[in-house]
C-alpha cells in the first residue's frame, strides 16, 4: 500500500534515535559513526529546509538556530546561523543576555566519536 502525506504543517521535526542514550553513542561499536544533515530537501512536492538543530549535552540543551531575530540585539541578521546556550550568559553588542547568544554556522558532517555535539532534534521549515 502507497503512503501519502495529505497535509503538511509548516515545520517537521525529525527526532534522531541514536540520541536517546548520548553516553551510549561513543561507547558503543554498532552505532553510527558519522552522521550527515542534508540542509535542504524535497519530499512530495514540498520544499524542506533546515531551521533549527537542537542538541542534548552536559545535562542541558542547546540550538542553531536559522533565521533568529531580536529586536535590539540581532534585528538584521535573518538569514544567518547562530548559536543559543540557554545555561550560559553573556554580552551581545554591550547587551545582556540570558543565554548565551553568538553567529556560528553548524557542522553538517560529524564524527560521532569525536564531536562534542550530537544533534538531537532537526527542525525544517516546509514550503511548496
Amino acid at each position: 500500500m502507497l503512503k501519502k502525506i495529505k497535509k503538511f504543517a509548516s515545520y517537521y521535526s525529525c527526532i534522531l534515535d541514536y540520541a536517546e542514550d548520548l553516553q551510549m553513542v561513543s561507547n558503543n561499536e554498532k552505532m553510527l559513526k558519522g552522521l550527515v544533515i542534508e540542509e535542504s530537501f524535497k519530499f512530495q512536492e514540498h520544499n524542506f529546509t533546515l531551521a533549527a538543530i537542537v542538541y542534548f549535552q552536559a545535562m542541558h540543551y542547546t540550538t542553531h538556530i536559522l533565521g533568529i531575530q531580536h529586536p535590539k540585539l540581532q534585528p538584521e541578521r535573518i538569514d544567518r546561523w547562530f548559536y543559543h546556550d540557554g545555561m550560559k550568559i553573556g554580552t551581545l553588542k554591550k547587551s545582556f543576555t540570558n543565554g548565551l547568544l553568538f553567529e556560528n554556522k553548524p557542522k553538517l558532517e560529524m564524527d560521532l566519536n569525536s564531536d562534542c555535539l550530537k544533534p538531537y532534534i532537526l527542525i525544517y521549515r516546509v514550503s511548496i
